[in-house]
């Protein structure tokens, strides 16, 4: 699980805005995540607890995660 807090300067705005974010995904160019900002105690604790029973569950699979380029993947095929 990864939190991060920090300011962001939103394209037209004048002022930075201060962000919590736990970090779902990212890639060569954003990170993207739920804002903790807006959640009470009651809800950030709930959502803690949900990653982590949700990361539990993942660890006899992680032996299988891979990490791919995008730059290497030939052929898509969906």
């Amino acid at each position: 699980m990864t939190i991060k807090k920090f300011n962001y300067l939103k394209e037209g705005a004048k002022e930075p805005k201060i962000y919590e974010v736990l970090i779902l995904n990212r890639d060569e160019d954003h990170e993207n995540g739920i804002s903790l900002v807006n959640l009470n105690d009651e809800e950030k604790t709930t959502l803690f607890q949900i990653v982590r029973e949700f990361e539990e569950k993942l660890k006899p699979y992680m032996k299988n995660f891979r990490n791919f380029k995008k730059s290497n993947m030939q052929t898509i095929i969906e």
